[in-house]
């Protein structure tokens, strides 16, 4: 079974936090048994993907990249502290 980040969160993260209230986690360990069957209801077949095609790359344009200098970068202070 797959969950998605809210159902993870809820399960352990959210609890321990401090995040959801203990009816939210009662309700989250209630609902997800039954959750579970639902999806095991719904029928599964592997679905055969096709082989991925991807087009020529393109030959260089001859990019350089611009100087350090003239970039906008936040500077490592830091470094410098004791």
């Amino acid at each position: 079974m797959l969950f998605d980040r809210s159902w993870y969160n809820r399960a352990g993260i959210e609890r321990v936090m401090g995040f959801c209230t203990k009816e939210e986690y009662g309700r989250f360990l209630h609902q997800c048994p039954m959750l579970a069957h639902l999806l095991d209801t719904i029928p599964y077949h592997e679905v055969q993907r096709l082989p991925l095609k991807l087009p020529p790359r393109p030959k260089s344009q001859g990019y350089v990249r611009a100087p350090r200098e003239s970039q906008t970068f936040v500077p490592d202070y830091a470094a410098s502290l004791s």
